[in-house]
């Protein structure tokens, strides 16, 4: 069995700006959409322009639609945490909101 089952793809190239600076003058270039295919049962992409943006793909037989919310959801948590404090190291950042953090001390 292989040691790591899911992929994490960081893309910060500006593939879109690149074709427009050399396309022939009067070429125009829309907005560039990829779409990864990897065959890894997950999949995280980010993708760096003007703001950060992720997108999970998945599959099904593994990942359960609700246990890509809470993952989402958590990595959202996380997220937020770095903006709040940028420095904290990563042991420090929460991975459960409040509520969750209760069920479990209950």
């Amino acid at each position: 069995e292989a040691l790591f089952d899911n992929i994490l793809v960081f893309e910060n190239y500006p593939v879109s700006e690149a074709l427009q600076q050399s396309a022939p003058q009067g070429l125009v270039f829309g907005g560039l959409h990829t779409q990864e295919q990897t065959h890894y049962p997950l999949t995280l992409v980010v993708n760096l322009g003007e703001t950060l943006s992720m997108r999970f793909s998945y599959a099904r037989q593994h990942f359960s639609e609700q246990h890509m919310a809470q993952l989402s959801a958590h990595l959202s948590q996380v997220l937020q945490a770095l903006v709040r404090d940028p420095q904290a190291a990563i042991g420090e950042l929460a991975l459960l909101d409040d509520h969750e953090q209760q069920q479990i001390v209950r």
